[in-house]
C-alpha cells in the first residue's frame, strides 16, 4: 500500500482489528507521509489464512521481527477511539510500540479525521484527564486473539528489560506526540483568532474584505522585503503596508504590546516603511523596538544594539544627524554595526 510502483515498506501501520476500516484508512491518507511512501499494512500484506496454526515465538518477536520495524523506519499508530485507543489495550500494538522506541524509529500518531475535532477540543478544554489515559498502558493486562501469542510477547517483554519499564517507553513516546499535539491545536486556534483581529481592523480601517486577500498573499513567515514586493507586485505596495499593519495588529490583539512576537512584527514593519522611504513612520517603529529590547535583554546585547542602530539610520535618513550620532556611536563601540547600511540589515529577523 502506497506508491504507485511499490517497494520496500516505509512506514509500518499499528492498528487495532476492532478499529473501522474506514478510520484506518483515514489515518493513513491524513498522517502527511511522503507522496512515495509505502506501508506495511497487515489488512493488506499478511495471509492470516497461511498463517494459521503457526506459533509465534518469543526468539522471533525478539529478532526478525523487531529488526524489520527498525528497518522500515516509521511507524503510525492509528489512535482511535481517542478516549479509550484500543490499540493501547492490544499485546500486538503494545510490542510493535515498543519495538519502534527501541529501534529508535519514528513514530506517528494520527487520529482518524471524523474524531480530530473533539479530541483537538478535549486537548483544549482538559489537557492533563486526555494524557492521564496513557498511563493506563500496561503490556502485563493487554490482550490479544491468541493466548499463546501473549504469553510468547509477554516473554519477549521481559527479555527487553521486563514490563514496566516496556511501559515506560511506549508511554514517554505517546506523551511526546501528545504534548506536540496540543502545541499544533492551540497555534492553530490562536492563529485563527489573529485572523479574526486582523479581520477586525481591516473592518475598522475601511478596506472591506480585503484581509483575506492579504492574507492568501502573505507567505506563512515573514520574509525580506525584496521578496514581499516582488510577490505583490509594484502596483500593490499599499497592500504589502497593509498586509505588515495586519500582522502587528493581530499580534498585539493575541499578545500584548510587548511580547516578543509582536516585536517581531514591530520590526518587520519598520523594515518596510523604511523600505519604502516613509522614515518618519518608521522612526517610532523603530523607537518602540529599541525601548523593549533595552528592557527585556539590557543596554549592552547585541539585538539592542543593532536596534539603535536602525533607529540610527531612519534618523539619518531624515536628516536629524545629531540625534543620529549618539546611537551610531553606542551602536559601534558595542559592536552592533555602524553606517552606511550597518542598521537595517543587522537587524533581520528570522522567524
Amino acid at each position: 500500500l502506497g506508491a504507485a510502483a511499490g517497494g520496500p515498506a516505509t512506514v509500518y501501520v499499528i492498528h487495532a482489528w476492532d478499529t473501522p476500516f474506514g478510520d484506518v484508512v483515514s489515518a493513513i491518507e491524513d498522517a502527511g507521509m511522503p507522496e512515495d511512501a509505502c506501508f506495511a499494512f497487515d489488512a493488506l500484506t499478511d495471509n492470516l489464512h497461511a498463517r494459521k496454526g503457526r506459533r509465534v515465538t518469543a526468539n522471533w518477536l525478539s529478532g526478525p521481527f523487531r529488526a524489520a520495524i527498525g528497518a522500515v523506519g516509521s511507524s503510525l499508530l492509528v489512535f482511535h477511539p481517542w478516549e479509550r485507543p484500543v490499540a493501547l489495550e492490544r499485546a500486538w500494538c503494545l510490542w510493535e510500540l515498543m519495538c519502534t522506541a527501541t529501534m529508535d524509529a519514528d513514530l506517528v500518531v494520527q487520529v482518524p479525521a471524523a474524531h480530530r475535532a473533539d479530541f483537538e477540543a478535549a486537548l483544549a478544554s482538559d489537557f492533563a484527564a486526555v494524557a492521564a489515559r496513557l498511563a493506563h498502558v500496561d503490556f502485563d493486562q493487554s490482550e490479544a486473539g491468541d493466548s499463546r501469542a501473549v504469553e510468547a510477547l509477554l516473554e519477549a517483554v521481559e527479555r527487553s528489560g521486563g514490563v514496566r519499564p516496556a511501559n515506560v517507553r511506549v508511554v514517554s513516546g505517546l506523551r511526546h506526540w501528545l504534548g506536540e499535539s496540543s502545541r499544533a491545536a492551540e497555534e492553530r486556534n490562536a492563529g485563527a483568532k489573529e485572523a479574526a483581529a486582523g479581520d477586525a481592523w481591516f473592518a475598522w480601517a475601511g478596506l472591506g474584505g480585503l484581509g483575506s486577500r492579504v492574507r492568501a498573499l502573505l507567505p506563512p513567515n515573514p520574509i525580506d522585503v525584496s521578496a514581499l514586493l516582488a510577490r505583490f507586485g509594484k502596483g500593490n505596495i499599499a497592500e504589502a503596508e497593509t498586509a505588515y499593519r495586519l500582522a502587528l495588529a493581530g499580534r498585539e490583539a493575541r499578545y500584548g504590546a510587548s511580547h516578543p512576537e509582536t516585536l517581531v512584527a514591530v520590526n518587520n514593519l519598520a523594515l518596510m516603511l523604511s523600505s519604502l522611504g516613509k522614515h518618519a513612520d518608521a522612526e517610532p517603529l523603530w523607537r518602540r523596538s529599541l525601548q523593549a529590547k533595552e528592557k527585556a535583554l539590557g543596554a549592552e546585547h547585541l539585538e539592542t544594539l543593532s536596534a539603535a542602530a536602525n533607529l540610527a539610520q531612519s534618523l539619518e535618513s531624515q536628516r536629524k544627524v545629531e540625534e543620529a550620532e549618539p546611537l551610531w556611536r553606542r551602536a559601534l563601540a558595542g559592536g552592533g554595526g555602524g553606517p552606511p547600511g550597518g542598521g537595517q540589515d543587522d537587524c533581520r529577523i528570522l522567524r
